[in-house]
């Protein structure tokens, strides 16, 4: 399966993941000690999907120079007490330095003075006598790349492309993997969702994309939508005092293939709104006294409200045309057909410019 595509920008709240501590590096004369931020080893979550459903995905945190920002945590980030972000009595320490090593994001976090603050020493020791023993990174995400399920069993992958290290924390178990429900009072940063592809499946092996945005441009296309023009390569006669089902031999485009040129009609593939448009150009025969109609038919026999119309004035051969256009709310295998006819004198319909379409819009 292709990757998803998608490139709005949104916004997601502070994220969360826990790394271990490096107790070999506790330095108990600068207060100081190394932490292992992130390995980028996948984390499963969840997105919601309504009020009280959600289905599970893995986030995998690419880690690189390029990927990831250090500046807000070489700018001297704080370390907290299990991300409590609402006070400075929170803080317990500062990350002095942070780097990428191989595939790990490490970090350098210092203490204040014995003495000068109770959390901070107590943090400090329990960290020292191998009590707290573990880390949880804050960050935002700026990039992501969504794949979708390649197979039934599997699950959506999210690879974080860019991604800023907010604040290290002190925690003593991992943070809950639902952190992304985003409330009312939580900070939110803009991420950019690339290559997005909306895919579903009816049986979870066979996958259809059914949305698609253009990552240069933002232009949503729905691949799947039922849309189509077809026209006529040759003049249609028509008699006088007879409605006439038009022959539309060819297609110029014809997604799903609902249009059938066999049979000169559309077929609807599922239930739904349709919008539909036609033109007919008149070709005199051996009278411009002749006075043409049209409309679109519903399952060959009923006229589509607001489908019909007629050129009353005198006709133009290959120049008097008329435009019709209507919507229809469709059952799975209905069908809609041209119909044309004429009073007065026969003629002909043009080839061409005789032209019928239809998408679905709802």
């Amino acid at each position: 399966m292709p990757d998803t595509i998608m490139a709005a920008p949104v916004a997601l709240p502070m994220q969360l993941r826990r790394a271990p501590i490096l107790p070999a590096t506790v330095n108990t004369e600068a207060r100081s000690v190394d932490v292992v931020f992130t390995t980028g080893a996948a984390v499963r979550r969840r997105r919601w999907t309504g009020w009280d459903t959600s289905v599970p995905f893995d986030e995998i945190l690419e880690v690189s120079d390029r990927a990831v920002d250090l500046t807000r945590l070489n700018a001297g980030a704080p370390a907290l007490d299990s991300h409590s972000v609402w006070s400075s009595h929170s803080q317990v320490g500062v990350v002095e330095r942070a780097w990428i090593e191989g595939k790990e994001g490490k970090a350098t976090i210092r203490f204040p003075r014995e003495g000068l603050d109770q959390a901070a020493d107590r943090m400090f020791g329990l960290i020292s006598d191998g009590i707290i023993r573990n880390v949880s990174v804050g960050y935002s995400i700026e990039r992501v790349k969504v794949v979708e399920p390649a197979a039934k069993g599997e699950i959506e992958r999210r690879i974080v492309e860019r991604w800023t290290p907010l604040e290290v924390s002190f925690v003593t178990v991992p943070a809950d993997p639902r952190a992304q429900v985003r409330t009312a009072d939580q900070t939110s940063y803009p991420v950019e969702i690339v290559d997005f592809r909306l895919a579903v499946s009816a049986d979870g092996s066979t996958f259809f994309d059914g949305l698609s945005v253009d990552n240069a441009t933002g232009i949503v296309d729905q691949p799947r939508l039922p849309r189509f023009k077809a026209y006529t390569n040759y003049d249609n006669y028509v008699g006088v005092g007879t409605w006439t089902k038009i022959g539309l031999n060819n297609t110029d485009y014809n997604d799903q293939g609902a249009f059938d040129a066999a049979n000169n009609h559309f077929v609807a593939p599922v239930d739904g709104t349709y919008l539909f448009g036609a033109t007919l150009l008149y070709k005199i025969n051996a009278s411009a006294t002749a006075r043409m109609r049209g409309r679109l038919v519903l399952n060959g026999t009923t006229e589509i409200r607001g489908s019909f119309g007629e050129i009353s004035a005198t006709h133009v051969s290959l120049a008097t045309a008329i435009w019709l256009q209507t919507m229809v709310p469709l059952t799975a295998g209905d069908t809609v057909e041209l119909q044309g006819y004429f009073r007065v004198a026969d003629g002909y319909f043009a080839a061409d410019h005789t032209s019928f379409w239809g998408c679905k819009i709802g």
